[in-house]
């Protein structure tokens, strides 16, 4: 049964004539009622108390209500959070019994099924009958959601609840009397179970829908999307300021309305957390999961149940709406969990760092009363789970309600509304795990929208649907590309195709899609002339203009107001000197900070002086920080027990390898316990056979020394002053040589240094010659490159009995010509000037391949530096000693 058609909508005069006459007008949205309310009670002169003005869900809501109040037994129904949990638990419950494959995930499936029943309801297509269940049968999906509701159609029945879309039956059954006319206005034909209810319940009904856009509408198109959105931004701009009452209409509205947002603001000149200022009303909200009050604090909720991300701990440390008694233990605390280098953060991890750091924060306070409790390990009822989180809340001062803007206070508002459609839950008779509770309180918070109150203004953005009946003087389509305009269809894939041939579903066919945004088009296109628009790339793609679309027009949009960049004169400052330090001066940073100073006096500043440093990244096995570690630990307990060459030369291989054994574990066992929790014992085995390799080998290069040595110290602490400022560092190893000289040696798992590094000035790599400053009889130093295939010693000085000897005393003879003496004085007058300069404050950028590879300043400096990857290796023979 099909109501008769009129392809206009009703006037105002129209619409009080009906109301006056008793009848009822009926809306497919409740912005269109309130819309109609508004414009009958201008026109209207005596006051009506309640127009008969509803949209379809109220009428069809207020009408069951009726009905149920005369009933014996009268029936609940369920709203739409609950009903997706009874579809959630009905799909859970019949792939654990039945052992069913889908590949919906079970919330998907429940949204899914939930968007069937209603097409299958609201076209009467009754699944009593044997022909349609044989049809169920043909797919897994399909046959798996037929299986899911009979179930959840019995619980219904057993319960005696129902959904809004078994209204219409009952309507149409129970209706005990009729009214005189319906006035039903609506883009979308009226299904078979509305005409039906419409036909029961009045004498006349009649649908009213727009008259179909016959033409093509003008059309700009655009480089990029931003391109365009600008453009909407400046026209809507210039129809507010001339007084119209405009719509900016958005096909793709959760794309881009935060970016629109954002270039209305500018042209507005409204700060960006002015949120009540800014004169445009937006239809449709945001999920309240989303708003950040909310998203922080479910941030937190996810910490007790499972772990988080380093980007999740930032986020949760750095809201605003958790107490804090000391705002700076903020950043402290994120350098001590980022310091571990996990990549993600479980509730011990962070709670043991809270103690230590802000014992008297909220987030100390909250997460300590629930571990103690034993909060998240017990079973509790929803009420009992809502007064448990508002304690827990409380407990870490959120949402901080002294700072809240007016915004913020309408969401935290919905709060106690939230908790209560949790608590009075009908199927939540028995108790339930906390992961539960969070799944439910989650689901909650995504179906709330949170929509601003703010006042009423000319300027509109809105999604094409929801402009429905409304008038306005300008119009703006942005996004009209052939894939987003007429719009996507309403994907029903678990009702078989025959069945929505057979029964009409028609918002599953592409026609249906099309014919409603043609009339909506055709009927703001008889108001007020409409633009259509479009962005010619979409994500490096190409685009194709909506069916709509006459021949665009390129518009080439001026981005002057939105760039980043600056047009007046830079002004330049040379601002490359900082504070002179105060002596005397325990400085931190070891001879690292000599090394910093040479490579680029201001990464030296910026680390060692105002001691600005990156978050340490996120690691799955060992860093190589802690790989170079243990590296130095099993060589110091190696040549703990082959402490000369007369030891390596009567040490057996076998002996050797021993030793090498019990060294590399003497050094694992070093590990921390986060740290072997973090990488786990499957990396550590790799580890101890990656140092038994590469020590083993290190043994064989120390064999083939061709002069006598023996290992006098090993990891030895010193310290070095110069002009009033003291350095701690320790040397990795000392050699001394048959005539009394001794030899500096610093392990490397790579060699970073050229012996010209050494030689030449201004010095590039001053860590060695600090180290002979502080040893007495130093004849040479030396790099021990220990791991790669470039192993072996990097001397300048003495020989100490290797093959590279000769290229150090070509260095020094030939490119040099310095003698070893003149080579320390030297080294002495550099690394004067190096700590010199360090204390003036020197704070120069000398940007290169080797200073900004491991460089956290970038952003600083801004040196952009090709690195080529060469450490200058090649131009010295140093491998295999």
């Amino acid at each position: 049964m099909t109501l008769p058609a009129v392809n206009s909508l009703p006037s105002i005069d129209t619409i009080l004539a009906t109301l006056q006459r008793g009848g009822v007008v009926i809306t497919a949205t409740q912005r269109l009622a309130r819309h109609l309310i508004q414009q009958v009670s201008i026109r209207q002169s005596e006051v009506i108390e309640k127009p008969a003005i509803l949209s379809i869900e109220s009428w069809l809501i207020e009408t069951w209500s009726q009905i149920e109040e005369v009933s014996e037994n009268p029936r609940r129904m369920l709203s739409t959070a609950e009903a997706s949990e009874l579809w959630r638990r009905v799909i859970e419950d019949h792939t654990a019994t039945e052992r069913s494959f889908s590949l919906l995930q079970s919330e998907s499936a429940a949204q899914l099924a939930a968007r069937c029943r209603v097409a299958l309801k609201t076209h009467c297509a009754s699944m009593a009958y044997e022909r349609n269940r044989r049809l169920f049968q043909s797919e897994i999906d399909t046959k798996n959601f037929l299986a899911w509701l009979d179930v959840f159609d019995a619980r219904l029945v057993r319960e005696r609840w129902l959904l809004l879309e078994d209204t219409y039956e009952i309507i149409a059954k129970d209706s005990a009397y009729k009214v005189s006319e319906v006035l039903f206005l609506s883009e979308e034909a009226p299904g078979p179970a509305l005409s039906e209810a419409l036909h029961q319940h009045f004498e006349k009904c009649t649908w009213h829908h727009s008259k179909a856009l016959d033409e093509q509408l003008e059309t700009h198109a655009f480089e990029t999307r931003s391109d365009e959105l600008i453009a909407a931004a400046r026209w809507g701009k210039s129809a507010y300021d001339a007084g119209l009452s405009a719509v900016i209409i958005l096909t793709d509205y959760q794309q881009d309305r935060a970016e629109l947002e954002q270039y209305l603001r500018q042209q507005f000149a409204v700060d960006g957390q002015s949120f009540t200022q800014l004169p445009v009303n937006f239809s449709r909200g945001i999920e309240l999961s989303k708003t950040p009050m909310y998203r922080d604090f479910l941030l937190l909720l996810r910490l007790l149940i499972g772990s988080v991300s380093r980007e999740d701990i930032l986020a949760l440390i750095r809201s605003p709406f958790f107490y804090w008694s000391n705002q700076a233990d903020k950043a402290t605390l994120i350098r001590a969990l980022f310091a571990s280098e996990e990549k993600q953060f479980s509730l011990p991890k962070v709670l043991s760092q809270l103690n230590l750091i802000a014992p008297n924060s909220g987030l100390s306070e909250a997460l300590n009363w629930i571990r103690i409790e034993r909060v998240v390990a017990s079973k509790q009822s929803s009420s009992r789970w809502c007064e448990l989180l508002s304690e827990f809340l409380s407990k870490t001062g959120w949402p901080g309600a002294a700072a809240l803007d007016s915004v913020e206070y309408q969401q935290y508002e919905q709060f106690a509304d939230v908790l209560e459609s949790i608590a009075v839950n009908p199927l939540d008779n028995e108790t339930f795990p906390f992961v539960r509770f969070v799944e439910k309180l989650n689901y909650a918070l995504v179906q709330r929208i949170f929509q601003p109150q703010t006042e009423s203004s000319s300027l509109q953005v809105m999604f094409l649907r929801d402009t429905f009946g409304l008038p306005f003087d300008s119009v703006r389509v942005v996004g009209a590309v052939s894939q987003a305009l007429p719009g996507t269809l309403q994907h029903l894939s678990l009702i078989p195709w025959q069945i929505c041939r057979d029964y009409n579903i028609r918002s599953v066919f592409e026609q249906e899609t099309e014919l409603i945004s043609r009339n909506l088009l055709g009927r703001l296109n008889e108001q007020a002339a409409v633009t259509l628009s479009f962005s010619m790339v979409v994500d490096g793609l190409e685009t194709l203009p909506s069916r709509f679309c006459a021949e665009p027009r390129q518009i080439m949009t001026d981005r002057s107001q939105y760039s980043n960049e600056v047009s007046l004169p830079l002004e330049e400052l040379l601002d490359d000197t900082g504070c002179e330090a105060i002596t005397p001066l325990a400085q931190k940073g070891g001879v690292g900070l000599l090394e910093d100073q040479a490579l680029c006096p201001l990464k030296a500043h910026l680390k060692h002086r105002l001691g600005v440093s990156a978050l340490r990244e996120g690691q799955i096995g060992l860093s190589a920080g802690e790989r170079g570690a243990l590296l130095h630990a099993a060589l110091f307990h190696t040549f703990e027990a082959l402490s000369s060459s007369e030891h390596l030369s009567l040490a057996a291989a076998h002996q050797q390898a021993t030793i090498v054994t019990n060294s590399v574990d003497k050094a694992l066992s070093s590990i921390k316990s986060q740290t072997r929790d973090r990488v786990g014992l499957e990396i550590i085995d790799l580890e101890r056979n990656r140092l038994k390799s590469a020590v083993l080998r290190w043994i064989e290069i120390e064999s083939k020394r061709t002069i006598p040595f023996e290992v006098i110290a090993r990891e030895v602490s010193h310290e070095w002053e110069m002009h009033g400022m003291s350095l701690s560092f320790k040397v990795d190893r000392v050699d001394q040589l048959p005539d009394g000289g001794r030899v500096i040696i610093d392990y490397k798992s790579k060699a970073g240094n050229s012996l010209g590094d050494w030689t030449r000035t201004p010095i590039k790599a001053p860590q060695l010659p600090c180290y002979s400053e502080v040893i007495d009889d130093v004849v040479a130093v030396a790099v021990a490159s220990v791991t790669g295939d470039k192993a072996g010693y990097r001397p300048i000085g003495a020989a100490m009995g290797v093959r590279s000897d000769a290229a150090a005393q070509k260095e020094m003879d030939e490119k040099a010509g310095l003698t070893w003496a003149e080579l320390k004085r030297q080294w002495r007058d550099e690394l004067d000037r190096l700590v010199a300069d360090f204390i003036r404050g020197s704070a120069v950028a000398t940007p290169s391949a080797k200073a900004c590879r491991y460089c956290d300043y970038a952003a600083v400096c801004r040196a952009k530096v090709q690195d080529s990857g060469d450490d200058g290796e090649d131009a010295d023979e140093t491998a295999n000693d």
